[in-house]
């Protein structure tokens, strides 16, 4: 004997599935239908408990959803469901719906993960004075403008400087200072060398996708220290003068 489907029930609608993968701030749309199997007319609502603060869940554009059922019959509907801007990378959470109408129940879930965003950004200043002869410490900023920690190839190159390769690990949204060591030797004031910066994620070059920044900080040199030694002493008696 094959027995009628009696009560409740919350089917998925063609193209939604239980599955979802959703980007940050991005929001993602589930066909829902509720049917009525019982011999009266149900008033049924719908309710979710179970995603994180910061989360948005509408149904047909309204945060709440009520409507009354005949017998036998059915309500579609469209649920929206967004993560926050600043959700992290990975994070997996449940979306648990459930149709009630006094004890009856039905319940659809789906999982949702949020996808990894990649992005850098590289602050350099346009140009850096440094004392001649002098080992200066040049900053700038790098940050992983992402939604997860990258892992990231920072590359150096300059006349005044030493070729480097460095590998920094930012966590999501991190800037970090970066200080390079410079040196122009003993050159005239106001002559200039090209500092060279490039930055990629490696974390993106593995999920296939190319992410990388570079630009050029011209270092000028502002002054001139002598090397020791190369100094001449003079001795000069009372209202005496000398050149050189």
């Amino acid at each position: 004997e094959v027995l009628s489907l009696s009560g409740l029930r919350l089917w998925p609608l063609e193209g939604t599935g239980d599955r979802y993968w959703l980007d940050s701030g991005q929001p993602a749309w589930l066909g829902l239908e509720v049917v009525n199997y019982e011999a009266d007319t149900l008033e049924v609502t719908l309710a979710n408990a179970s995603l994180p603060a910061g989360w948005a869940l509408t149904y047909d554009g309204d945060p709440d959803w009520s409507k009354s059922i005949p017998a036998g019959a059915s309500a579609s509907l469209n649920v929206t469901v967004t993560p926050p801007q600043d959700a992290p990378a990975a994070q997996t959470t449940w979306l648990q719906l459930t149709a009630s109408s006094g004890t009856l129940q039905a319940r659809f879930d789906a999982n949702l993960t949020v996808n990894q965003q990649f992005g850098l950004a590289l602050a350099l200043p346009d140009r850096f004075a440094l004392l001649g002869n002098v080992e200066s410490a040049v900053k700038f900023n790098i940050t992983n403008a992402g939604n997860g920690p990258d892992l990231l190839e920072l590359n150096l190159s300059g006349v005044w400087v030493t070729d480097e390769t460095q590998l920094l690990s930012l966590d999501p949204f991190e800037t970090r200072e970066i200080a390079v060591l410079a040196n122009s030797g003993l050159v005239e004031p106001g002559t200039a060398s090209a500092l060279a910066v490039s930055v990629r994620s490696l974390t993106a070059a593995e999920s296939g996708q190319t992410v990388a920044q570079s630009g050029t900080l011209t270092l000028v040199a502002s002054g001139l220290l002598l090397a020791p030694g190369s100094v001449e002493m003079l001795e000069l008696a009372p209202d005496e003068s000398d050149s050189f």
